[in-house]
């Protein structure tokens, strides 16, 4: 599977993840945001902020696509992301 990279959305917030080996960046379209964390398995967690430092979080992948894909993160503040469908 392709791990995280593509595009997410929270509500109506928009990420774009880029996954290299186990780290991963993201950045939120219109938004100064940026995301930097690692995923293990089905657990993730992540800085953010401006400077992609500031808050911190975990969170586990809860769903994934037949081919294995990441496809639903629940953080643990509540946010949960979503995969967008392939265009």
């Amino acid at each position: 599977g392709g791990g995280l990279s593509g595009r997410w959305n929270w509500v109506n917030v928009i990420y774009d993840f880029v996954q290299i080996g186990n780290a991963f960046t993201w950045t939120v379209v219109g938004n100064p945001e940026i995301g930097k964390g690692t995923v293990s398995g089905d657990g993730v967690q992540a800085t953010w902020g401006p400077d992609g430092t500031g808050s911190a979080g975990t969170g586990r992948i809860t769903q994934r696509s037949a081919a294995g894909d990441a496809v639903r993160i629940e953080w643990n503040n509540g946010v949960v992301m979503t995969r967008n469908p392939p265009r």
